[in-house]
């Protein structure tokens, strides 16, 4: 048999186009995996089966009251978006005073917000008997007089409560 010319030509016209279409396959894999990678780095405390960050917002009062009405003292620095301000209600007195970081201060952090939920008060400025305390001093000095059941909120009206806290 007889190669036919229209045949070869086919061939030279197929093999190349099916080379090229493979290659850009293979490269838009690849640049899809260097993308996702990428994209998986730029995202903080991203949720497993949500593809937004899991970002807390808090109203311009909550902001307010956590900085002492933006005092310049509670100013951290100069973020994205304006000034960063701190606010020590749920930083480990170590950090503020020495500024001495250790991954041991998540459960600092916990014990502010598990005396928040006990007690229904926020963590700053209480005022105690002599002076303006946080949750921690207020809930410390209600312990140390034997009074720590005084700390657990009333509207949590479980008689075992107090033996479960």
């Amino acid at each position: 048999m007889e190669d036919k010319p229209g045949k070869r030509k086919r061939c030279m016209l197929v093999w190349p186009t099916a080379a090229v279409i493979t290659f850009l396959l293979g490269t838009m894999m690849l640049l899809r995996r260097i993308v996702k990678r990428l994209k998986g780095n730029q995202h903080l405390h991203m949720g497993k089966e949500s593809s937004s960050p899991n970002l807390q917002v808090f109203s311009f009062a909550e902001l307010k009251e956590a900085t002492d009405n933006f005092l310049m003292n509670n100013r951290l620095g100069e973020g994205g978006y304006g000034p960063v301000y701190k606010c020590s209600g749920y930083v480990p007195p170590e950090y503020i005073k020495q500024g001495i970081y250790s991954r041991k201060y998540d459960v600092y952090s916990f014990g502010v917000i598990l005396l928040q939920f006990i007690s229904g008060k926020k963590c700053t400025h209480l005022n105690g008997a002599t002076r303006n305390l946080n949750l921690l001093e207020h809930a410390y000095d209600l312990w140390k007089a034997g009074k720590g059941k005084e700390l657990i909120n009333p509207s949590l009206n479980d008689a075992t409560l107090s033996c479960k806290v």
